[in-house]
């Protein structure tokens, strides 16, 4: 099924290379695009691509590409162009005279719609020098309103896979379990840790994660479900513009979970080889790159890369990924030795077409989630790399603000917060939490397999019921040691966020479209009146206020004052906060 969407944005950079798309376009210049062409705000979910004709790069002027419409806005006009409302297009030129009787080309654009004659023209963009190919864009709506019948937007979100529907979780799953049974028709136990952690990234239900594990035991040759089935599930679940960024995390989880099953000295010698196919810290060499892939045998992926429809630079990157992952955790690396890693492999995805942020949908697969590997990366200070910008605002919001410039957060006492902590020591951290995790996530998966069990041999022996018995005093005795850690952790967490929300610092911080729901996100968590944080919240709730407060900036001094000082005013006006 052809969809307009995907169209555009495989093709329009061929229209001019200056077009950005999705996540190209950065927060700030998709605001001032918004704004400027009077839009619904509720247009930036569906906005596929960007021509900014502004001598500036404001983003106030030039095209907007969405599944339903292109916006044009000229400085004096705005035409909202409706691809099922055009008759006709055309490419026309025109000799002017100019300064000084000089003969100019004037070339622009005739679009015919309910029976009208519109032009675009004056589409010089950033560098007035360069010219626009005008002819080709005219031929890329030619090719939007001749080859597709419908036109439906589509949010352009590029969410996390913990945030994805369960059956996306369930399929993209289940293709893993295929890979791990295909090479030696079993799966042991360095492969369903790894498969464990993995279900625990995902933050699958319990009743999917018991489904995954009953794939696990019954499969065989004989039952085994189809990849191609299983993939076009996860097209299905998914969102067809991103379908590149799910592809590299489906490499990444199965190419880690093959080299699970290797020696620490293999891996350290694939890793020197996977360096040694990257030139001048960005460009991957990709005949090097064949190479280090062909000698590495990944049979499985050799035989479906076709269906997987991924291209050698999609899977090289992929291992690079691992590679970088590895090498962060298991090496003695500084704060700015991970920085150097995560900045050269945020150059060589883009140079690919790949923004960082899209790699780790899934996390890292050396038991970070996707919000712990962004805020391991917000701590580095790390921006400028696609890494996220308000398109990918469905992903953990701990990484949509993941790249705002750590400056050193303070609270009003002075004391700095988190300036001591070392990326790497944080990073750790996040995989202990993580793993702490699906030790409670298999506490629980115990006792439901224990009541289905029970269900079921209600009349057996006595001797089954007494083993049953012990067998719930153990899982029931690990999960009172497991709550006692919860609530813990829940204390821990407390302490990282406002008791009383300043409410007016938070507005002034979230001003932007694509951080309203920024403010939504936490202040729903405080009580309306009295702006007390409410008493039972979860700790992982906890941990994304404190994360979204700490990057937006919340407990920097200029902004205290900047809420203070509002506040204040409101106080005098007799108004009330915010």
């Amino acid at each position: 099924m052809k969809n307009v969407n995907l169209f555009i944005k495989d093709n329009i950079k061929a229209v001019n290379d200056d077009i950005l798309i999705l996540l190209e376009i950065s927060d700030k210049k998709l605001t001032n695009a918004i704004k400027a062409f009077d839009c619904d705000e509720n247009l930036h979910k569906y906005v596929i691509a960007l021509y900014d004709t502004t001598k500036l790069g404001t983003g106030k002027e030039g095209l907007l590409f969405t599944g339903e419409k292109i916006l044009y806005n000229n400085g004096k006009e705005i035409v909202v162009f409706n691809y099922k409302n055009i008759k006709s297009v055309e490419y026309l030129s025109e000799i002017k005279k100019g300064i000084l009787g000089k003969q100019n080309i004037y070339e622009y654009i005739k679009i015919n719609m309910n029976s009208e004659d519109y032009i675009i023209d004056n589409l010089c963009g950033m560098l007035p020098s360069k010219n626009f190919n005008y002819n080709l864009l005219a031929e890329f709506i030619d090719k939007i309103i001749s080859e597709f019948d419908t036109y439906k937007e589509e949010e352009n979100k590029l969410k996390s896979f913990d945030k994805m529907p369960e059956e996306f979780k369930i399929a993209y799953l289940k293709i893993i379990v295929n890979m791990t049974f295909d090479d030696d028709n079993k799966i042991d136990e360095k492969e369903l840790a790894e498969l464990l952690l993995l279900i625990t990234r995902l933050e699958l239900t319990q009743d999917s994660r018991f489904e995954i594990r009953l794939y696990i035991a019954n499969i065989s040759n004989e039952n085994i479900i189809p990849n191609e089935d299983l993939l076009n599930k996860v097209i299905n679940t998914s969102n067809l513009l991103h379908y590149k960024s799910i592809m590299i995390s489906l490499l990444k989880d199965m190419i880690n979970i093959y080299f699970s099953t290797k020696k620490d000295e293999s891996i350290e010698h694939i890793i020197k080889d996977i360096d040694s196919a990257v030139k001048n810290n960005k460009e991957i060499d990709i005949e090097q790159a064949k190479k280090v892939m062909s000698s590495i045998n990944f049979n499985f992926l050799e035989t479906n890369r076709k269906l997987f429809n991924v291209s050698d630079e999609d899977i090289f990157l992929a291992y690079l990924a691992i590679a970088n992952d590895y090498k962060i955790i298991h090496k003695d690396l500084d704060d700015n030795s991970i920085k150097k890693i995560f900045t050269e492999f945020g150059a060589t995805a883009s140079s690919i077409g790949v923004p960082l942020g899209a790699v780790y949908l899934s996390g890292s697969v050396v038991g970070l989630s996707a919000s712990g590997i962004s805020s391991g990366l917000a701590f580095l200070g790390m921006r400028g790399l696609g890494f996220l910008n308000p398109m990918t605002a469905g992903i953990a919001t701990a990484i949509l603000i993941g790249t705002v410039t750590y400056k050193g957060i303070k609270h009003l006492s002075g004391v700095d917060k988190l300036d001591k902590y070392k990326t790497r020591e944080f990073m750790l951290h996040e995989v202990i939490k993580l793993t702490q995790k699906t030790i409670s996530m298999l506490i629980d998966d115990i006792n439901y397999v224990i009541r289905a069990l029970n269900d079921t041999t209600v009349e057996q022996k006595k001797q089954n019921s007494k083993i049953n018995e012990l067998t719930l005093l153990m899982a029931s005795t690990l999960k009172c040691i497991d709550n006692k850690q919860k609530q813990s952790q829940n204390s821990m967490s407390r302490i990282k966020v406002p008791k009383i929300l300043d409410e007016s610092r938070l507005k002034i911080l979230t001003t932007d479209v694509a951080k309203e729901h920024l403010y939504r996100l936490v202040i729903e968590n405080y009580n309306k009146e009295t702006l007390l944080l409410n008493e039972y919240v979860d700790t992982d709730t906890l941990d994304e206020i404190s994360r979204i407060l700490e990057n937006l900036g919340y407990f920097e001094t200029d902004n205290v004052l900047r809420g203070a000082a509002l506040n204040g005013l409101n106080n005098i006006k007799g108004l009330p906060n915010g």
